[in-house]
């Protein structure tokens, strides 16, 4: 049995593992399906929104798996974000896609492409907002985050970080 079929397995859905899988799984060792109990506790808070993030910190302390450590620690260490992560309806995952849209970009024409041409690939490159979005005067009125985000990253990458 390999690491990457054990780690498939306890990253899996209980409910989509076959009898067969959980067997083998819980025949490894305890800590393995201690492991998996935690893996599938921490999927359930952030997807389902459902638990509580102290008394998942609790039980993992409780188990005493060595390798859940530094996960423990860097929750409690970044708690206040942690929390807001969970309980808060905004993301910057629309900004983290923008961002990660550019730097593909400047990754395929490194060394081949002017900085001129970078930003116009740049801003040629945006999409328009999803149809499900209602436009209203505010949402005109402000510049898009898209937008904002191209500029602080062109201004980023002219200055010569990124």
């Amino acid at each position: 049995m390999s690491i990457r079929r054990l780690t498939g397995w306890i990253l899996t859905r209980p409910d989509h593992l076959t009898d067969a899988h959980r067997d083998k799984l819980v025949a490894a060792c305890p800590q393995m399906t201690a492991l998996a109990e935690h893996v599938t506790a921490f999927a359930r808070l952030l997807t389902q929104r459902q638990g509580n993030l102290q008394d998942r910190i609790d039980s993992v302390r409780a188990s005493d798996l060595p390798s859940l450590g530094p996960l423990i620690t860097g929750l409690q260490i970044d708690r206040p974000a942690v929390r807001a992560g969970l309980t808060l309806p905004h993301s910057n995952g629309r900004t983290e896609g923008v961002n990660n849209t550019i730097k593909l970009i400047k990754r395929q024409t490194y060394g081949r492409a002017s900085f001129p041409l970078l930003r116009q690939r740049i801003l040629l490159n945006q999409s328009p907002p999803p149809p499900n979005r209602s436009t209203t005067t505010k949402n005109l009125e402000e510049p898009s985050l898209l937008c904002m985000s191209c500029s602080f990253l062109l201004v980023g990458l002219a200055s010569g970080w990124g």
